[in-house]
């Protein structure tokens, strides 16, 4: 199966779309890729390309302050404020998909590792439409997470977590256990802990859920890792 990769602005967003030449791709699920945090979506077009491959529509939207032209420095001090920034946007990128017929958002699903991963959770807690999601090495348990993980100077946590609580976790896992939900994570992971997929597999305990977690990996995916996501996906958002 031939794909095609464009980069196309959607929403006022720069998105790569992976999709099969054959078929109509408005007719094909649609799933919404977010990128790693200081990773293009360039280094993660691997993902969209095996999710195409399966025959999927794909579309990868660029994270704030991950433009070639844009300050390293600030986008390394900045993973909440760039996460909340995604999530805000995901309604309008939604719309201009269905708009542009670029998939079947009744038929949508979402993946990403790391930042991604943390995104994933994010949308699935605010936005009901979502109807399957794969999240790696991540956690949606914003408050915790954001007292250790690439944290924000004193005064402006609160701000951001006021912004983030609608996406927030705790005390959402019921609504995330009413839809298929793919976890993984390295138990070695030093940059995201494994106690976090732990928390939300225990909180969900349904049978929509796929948690592994792999003893010997730390902070990347595996090749196996991904073959396991993708086989979630073909059966919670088949073809």
């Amino acid at each position: 199966m031939d794909i095609v990769i464009s980069d196309r602005l959607i929403a006022n967003t720069p998105v790569l779309w992976f999709r099969p030449v054959d078929g109509s791709v408005s007719r094909r699920p649609l799933i919404v890729l977010f990128h790693r945090f200081m990773a293009s979506r360039e280094l993660d077009a691997n993902l969209g390309y095996i999710l195409a491959k399966a025959g999927y529509s794909v579309v990868c939207p660029q994270a704030a302050l991950h433009g070639v032209k844009d300050n390293a420095t600030l986008r390394a001090a900045s993973f909440w404020p760039i996460l909340l920034d995604t999530l805000e946007k995901f309604p309008a990128l939604l719309a201009a998909c269905q708009q542009e017929k670029l998939g079947d958002i009744s038929r949508l699903g979402v993946m990403g590792s790391s930042m991604g991963g943390f995104a994933v959770l994010g949308a699935m807690a605010r936005y009901p439409a979502i109807q399957a999601g794969a999240a790696y090495m991540a956690s949606g348990y914003f408050a915790d997470a954001i007292l250790t993980i690439h944290p924000p100077s004193g005064e402006t946590v609160a701000d951001y977590l006021r912004g983030l609580a609608p996406y927030n976790l705790a005390g959402k896992e019921a609504v995330l256990a009413q839809r298929p939900l793919f976890l993984w994570h390295g138990e070695q992971d030093t940059i995201v802990d494994v106690r976090y997929t732990e928390r939300l597999r225990e909180a969900i305990n349904s049978d929509s859920l796929t948690c592994i977690i792999d003893p010997q990996a730390g902070h990347k995916i595996t090749q196996l890792s991904v073959e396991e996501g993708l086989l979630f996906f073909r059966q919670s958002l088949p073809v």
